[in-house]
């Protein structure tokens, strides 16, 4: 996951930059980033409402963040 490589490592270590707090992913992507992010200090968050676009109608967002909810404790 080379998304969640580059949160935990943002820039060459010569720049002291640290991690970032959290790493965005699909909800169907969280159980592996937080496999990955595991004994770091990253976190996985989920994006939901049909990110990145937003392009979608109501009713498909409120479902978007229920899958997104439930994937939370995986």
């Amino acid at each position: 996951m080379t998304l969640c490589h580059k949160a935990m490592h943002p820039a060459p270590e010569r720049y002291g930059v640290g991690p970032v707090a959290a790493v965005c992913v699909y909800p169907n992507l969280v159980p592996a980033a937080k496999a990955f992010l595991r004994g770091s200090t990253v976190k996985a968050a989920a994006v939901a409402t049909y990110f990145p676009s937003g392009q979608s109608s109501l009713k498909t967002k409120l479902e978007d963040t229920r899958v997104a909810l439930q994937r939370r404790g995986r």
